[in-house]
């Protein structure tokens, strides 16, 4: 496949990314892994911050920390592969309950699935 082809993506199960470049590979996974690792390490931080106001600022440092580890390369490639595996599964919507046609196979009314297998203490 050419280098600027569009299609060069593929869906593999984590959502992840395999492609016809291995250097673009490389980068979408180191980049992928070093996001992973910052958002595990900053999330915590924001949800004990002592106000509303340190946990902003926690959250927009995170955000620029993102853009540093290449978020930018990581959204795209995943928009490639997300367009690619819905053309290959001959759907526009992925999301089920967007799906024309779709009807949930629950009762709203009544708890989600059969209370005879919900585990008693």
């Amino acid at each position: 496949a050419h280098e600027n082809d569009p299609h060069r993506f593929l869906l593999l199960p984590r959502f992840g990314f395999s492609c016809s470049s291995s250097s673009i590979m490389a980068s979408t996974s180191s980049a992928l892994t070093r996001i992973d690792s910052l958002i595990s390490q900053q999330v915590p931080k924001i949800l004990q911050a002592a106000s509303a106001a340190d946990a902003k600022n926690i959250y927009d440092s995170t955000l620029k920390l993102l853009e540093n580890r290449n978020l930018k390369l990581v959204v795209e490639t995943n928009a490639a592969a997300y367009k690619k595996t819905k053309e290959k599964l001959g759907i526009k919507t992925a999301w089920p309950v967007y799906q024309e046609g779709y009807v949930s196979p629950l009762d709203r009314t009544k708890p989600n699935g059969d209370p005879s297998y919900y585990r008693t203490y």
